[in-house]
Formats: structure tokens, C-alpha cells, sequence
């Protein structure tokens, strides 16, 4: 019968994928959008990145450096579940699936590191239930197709489990503070913001021991060096693209702010759980009203829970305006609805800890119908999100998924993103429209300069040319720094063009001319933290395992770990 009830949020987290699978894969906003990055990216790996940085299809075949910039973790198994399920499509939705999963048994673990003896498991079923239905999150995943921020918040979790349970499971914490800091910078970046301020608000809020919270700081710094290879090319190459697009117009925060009252009503992509208020309540009353007060780990994460609750309200107010101006980066996350998801992870929290603060556990029969209730209610939430999407039909499908063969893209200007902002400042889109039979050179053509193609390849090109005077190539490429020229063997700075292409000057006569694109030196520099981050890791876990034995060793009766499967 225990057995049984574990399951039910697995089971929970599937309904939503079981109604996918009858109906077919979901199209939402992005859907193009998402399938193209996913296919690029594929593509990208058979081209033998590893891992990606160059998105040779993309812009009939003119590329992107998109990867250097975009989340990997979703691509990354989503590749895979597409290449054993033979579809783009069934890979992009099944990926999800997986994650749904993975969210469950993460905010399971962090319910009950919150105190295994005071929230049981019944307890962090709800959370489960609570998180896993919650419509903000089933929006990402079926109506919005933001896939990357989806998984990021079902890893998220896992780094509230590493802080709430150092004090009893230190290596094991340990490792999931550093994993999953990690995982949530390379599935989305801004997402990494988020992650790093919870650990470092909970720590403070919640640890006491100096150990501790020295523990957890170098567990959350190791776990940001780990995801080195996503945040250090992002920084040093952000001002070779057009950041700027991505602040203005509809994505300018100061537009998008929405009455309180609409936070809460879950009929919206961008809404979230009218139950948040109802957990929030309880756990409030828990707090100051209840006659036996709670334990102190709980009582303690509840104030800062609660005070979490009320500033991610905040931000997505009006009020907040000033905040938003003020905070780096805060500006990139240009919709202030992106933080109904972490607002979906504190009121699963709250939601446990008021079940177990308010139900006695010798009430069984209470607290099952209590259970049954939430779930029923949590089901009935998610409905709005499972009504409004919409299927991808069986011709559609098959035509995208022709469409999306390389040679297919190379063919047509797909994009990879919405505002084109992974491109050259001066990037001229219309040049992708340029016919076939034109490239790989799209200026100086007929009589002025013979072509003679030798290899067109998406990160690489070799191209004999003759010409009677000195001029300048353009060349169906777009322009960064990092592509390496060579004219006769000589190597030549790359230029672009006033259209954002790269440019080869060449003096008159016959001349070889090879433009290649190897990984660029700080993506090189960026693995090289990652690789020293999981050295640096291993050894973290390593000594905290050492010290927890010893401890264990010298202490009388240790005190128990939480069972990690639950």
C-alpha cells in the first residue's frame, strides 16, 4: 500500500504526457521556434561539436553562434529521445516528460530536508502534486514551448534539497547543491540567477552553523564553475551580438506588468495556482496561531518562505518597477511572469509544511481524504492548460519533420530564436533569401570574380577565386571573430560587411581561400573551468563524506538520514 502511494506523484506528473501522447505533440507559441533550435542542435553534434556552439543551418546555412548563448540540458536529451524515437517532435515532448518526472522526486527531497521527522512522506506527496500540475509550469511545456526554463525549474529543487539538508546528509547535499546549480545554468541561464539567490537566501535564513553555510557556498561556487562552458562565452561574446533587441519593444519589462489580481487565476499561459494563497494561509496560521508550535528547521523556513512568497509577488507588480530598473540583469528576464515558476516551487514547500504542521499524523483517514482532495484540486488547476493546447496534426508533422533535415534548412531562412538576437549587430536577414545557385558567395560575382567551389561545409569553406583586380568577398556566412581566414595560406583577420557578412580581401589574381570555424578559444576556456569544477566537486563530496563518517564514528547515535527514494 506504501508502495502504492509513492507512485501517486510519478503518476501525476504523467497525466499531463498521457493526454499529449492521445492528442499528439503540443504546438505552442514557439513551437517553430523550439524545433528548429532542436534540430540545429542535433545537427550541430553530427557535425562533430561536442558540445555544440555553431548553428550551421540555421539561416539557410549563413549559421549562428546560438549555442555559445541558448541552454544545453533540454537539447541535449531531447537529441536523444529524438534519434531513438525517430521524430523531432516525439523527441521535444518526451524530453519534457522525463524532466516532469525528475521534478517529482526532486521536490519530494526538498520537502522533507526541510525536517524528515515533522514532514513526512504523505507530506511531500503534496508538494509533488502541488508543483508538478501547477499551471504555470504545464504553460511552459504546452503552451509556451519554453522548454529550457521548464527544465530548469524541475531541477531547481534538487539545489533546495542540497541547502535544507546539509546539516544531516553533507556529502549527499552536498553533491546535489553542486549538481544541480550546475544543471540549471546550463538548461537557462537567467534561470541560474534565480537558483543562485535561493541557495544563498535559504542558507542564510535557515543554517545556523558556520560549516554549514561555508559548506553550501562553496558547493553553490563550485556547482556555477561546473556550468563554466554556458555563462563565460555568454559574457565575453554578448557585445559580437544584439542584446539590445531583447529589452526593447514587447520584451521591455516596463509593458508587460499585470493587475495582482490576475497573478492567481490559472485560466492564462502566464498564470499562476489560485491554491498558492491557500498554502500560504495555512502555513501562515501554522506559523502564528497554531497551539503547538513547529519545529525550529521548519519554523525558521517558513518565515523565509513566506517572505519569498510575498517578494516574488512583488516583482511581478508595478510596484516593483524600481527593482527591476536597478538589479543587473534583472532586465533580461524581460516578462515578470517568468517568476510564477519559482512562486510554484515555494508554495509545493508551503504546501507540505502546513499539511504536516495542520493534520496530526495518527489522523490517517483525514489525511488520505485530505490527499485525494489536493490531488482532485491540483488536476482540476491544470485542466485550463491541457484544454488550450493545441496538437500538431499527422501532414503538418510530417512536413515539419522533412523540413527539418539539414539539407532541408539549408534551403530556407529558419531561425533560431524570436528577435534574431544571436547575430551580428549589422545582420542583413534578406540575404538568407538570396538563391542557392549564388553561394557560398553572395557579392563580387560573375564577371568580376570566378568561383571555383572546393568544399561548402557549415564551418567550413574552400573556395578558389580569380580575380583581374583587387576586391573585397563577401562571403554567406555570418561575421564573428572567431572564424579563421586564409588567403594562400596566409591568415587574414575577419571582417563583416555592412550586411553583417564576412568579408575576404583579396588582392588580384588566383587565390585559395579557406574560411574555417573552430571552437572559439573561450568556449576552450570555459570547458576547462567546467572540467576543473567537477574535479573540484568530486573533492568537495569526497571530504564531506570523509568528515560525516568520522562524525558518525565519534558521535553516539547519528542521527538518521532521510530515505533519498522516499
Amino acid at each position: 500500500m506504501v508502495r502504492g502511494l509513492s507512485l501517486l506523484p510519478f503518476v501525476a506528473a504523467a497525466l499531463p504526457w498521457v493526454w499529449v501522447a492521445h492528442q499528439g505533440a503540443p504546438v505552442g507559441h514557439d513551437f517553430t521556434l523550439e524545433l528548429t533550435r532542436l534540430a540545429a542542435y542535433s545537427h550541430a553534434l553530427r557535425d562533430g561539436q561536442l558540445p555544440p556552439f555553431w548553428a550551421g543551418d540555421l539561416y539557410a546555412g549563413y549559421g549562428s553562434p546560438i549555442f555559445l548563448f541558448y541552454g544545453h540540458v533540454y537539447l541535449a536529451v531531447a537529441s536523444l529521445a529524438a534519434v531513438l524515437f525517430g521524430s523531432w517532435t516525439t523527441g521535444a515532448w518526451t524530453a519534457l516528460a522525463a524532466f516532469s518526472v525528475f521534478g517529482v522526486w526532486g521536490v519530494q527531497l526538498a520537502a522533507r530536508a526541510i525536517d524528515p521527522d515533522f514532514v513526512d512522506a504523505q507530506a511531500g506527496r503534496i508538494a509533488a502534486y502541488v508543483f508538478v500540475l501547477h499551471p504555470y509550469l504545464l504553460g511552459d511545456a504546452l503552451l509556451r514551448d519554453a522548454n529550457a526554463e521548464y527544465v530548469a525549474l524541475c531541477i531547481m529543487p534538487f539545489a533546495v534539497y542540497g541547502v535544507l539538508a546539509m546539516p544531516y546528509a553533507r556529502a549527499r547535499a552536498s553533491a546535489a547543491l553542486c549538481v544541480s546549480v550546475a544543471l540549471v545554468a546550463l538548461a537557462h541561464i537567467l534561470s541560474a540567477l534565480v537558483v543562485c539567490a535561493v541557495v544563498a537566501t535559504l542558507g542564510l535564513a535557515v543554517q545556523r552553523e558556520r560549516t554549514h553555510l561555508l559548506q553550501i557556498a562553496r558547493a553553490g561556487a563550485i556547482g556555477v564553475l561546473c556550468a563554466g562552458l554556458a555563462w563565460l562565452p555568454a559574457l565575453a561574446l554578448k557585445s559580437q551580438i544584439r542584446t539590445a533587441d531583447l529589452l526593447t519593444g514587447k520584451f521591455d519589462f516596463h509593458r508587460q506588468f499585470r493587475p495582482i489580481a490576475t497573478l492567481f487565476d490559472n485560466r492564462e499561459f502566464s498564470s499562476g495556482s489560485p491554491l498558492a494563497l491557500l498554502f500560504a494561509a495555512a502555513a501562515l496560521f501554522a506559523l502564528c496561531v497554531k497551539r503547538d508550535p513547529l519545529p525550529a528547521n521548519a519554523r525558521w523556513l517558513v518565515i523565509a518562505l513566506l517572505v519569498a512568497f510575498a517578494l516574488l509577488v512583488f516583482v511581478q507588480t508595478e510596484a516593483s518597477v524600481a527593482v527591476w530598473e536597478l538589479l543587473p540583469w534583472m532586465a533580461f528576464f524581460q516578462f515578470p511572469f517568468r517568476f510564477q515558476g519559482p512562486l510554484a516551487l515555494v508554495g509545493a514547500l508551503l504546501a507540505s509544511v502546513a499539511f504536516a504542521a495542520l493534520v496530526p499524523p495518527e489522523r490517517i483517514a483525514l489525511r488520505r481524504w485530505l490527499e485525494a482532495s489536493l490531488l482532485a484540486l491540483c488536476i482540476l488547476g491544470a485542466l485550463p492548460a491541457l484544454s488550450q493546447m493545441r496538437a500538431i496534426s499527422g501532414e503538418w508533422r510530417q512536413r515539419v519533420e522533412r523540413a527539418l533535415e539539414p539539407r532541408a534548412m539549408r534551403e530556407r531562412p529558419w531561425s533560431g530564436t524570436a528577435l534574431d538576437e544571436y547575430l551580428p549587430a549589422r545582420a542583413n536577414l534578406e540575404l538568407a533569401l538570396t538563391p542557392a545557385a549564388q553561394r557560398p558567395v553572395i557579392a563580387a560575382l560573375a564577371a568580376e570574380v570566378i568561383v571555383r567551389v572546393l568544399q561548402d561545409e557549415p564551418r567550413r569553406l574552400v573556395l578558389e577565386l580569380i580575380s583581374a583586380q583587387p576586391r573585397s568577398v563577401c562571403l554567406a556566412r555570418w561575421s564573428f571573430d572567431f572564424w579563421e581566414l586564409e588567403v594562400d595560406g596566409v591568415l587574414q583577420p575577419p571582417v563583416a560587411s555592412s550586411s553583417g557578412c564576412l568579408v575576404v580581401n583579396l588582392p588580384a589574381g588566383q587565390h585559395r581561400v579557406t574560411a574555417s570555424l573552430p571552437q572559439p578559444r573561450i568556449r576552450t576556456l570555459g570547458l576547462t573551468l567546467s572540467a576543473g569544477g567537477v574535479l573540484a566537486a568530486w573533492l568537495l563530496v569526497l571530504g564531506a563524506r570523509r568528515r560525516q563518517q568520522r562524525a558518525a564514528r565519534s558521535a553516539s547515535g547519528p542521527r538518521p538520514e532521510p530515505d533519498p527514494l522516499l
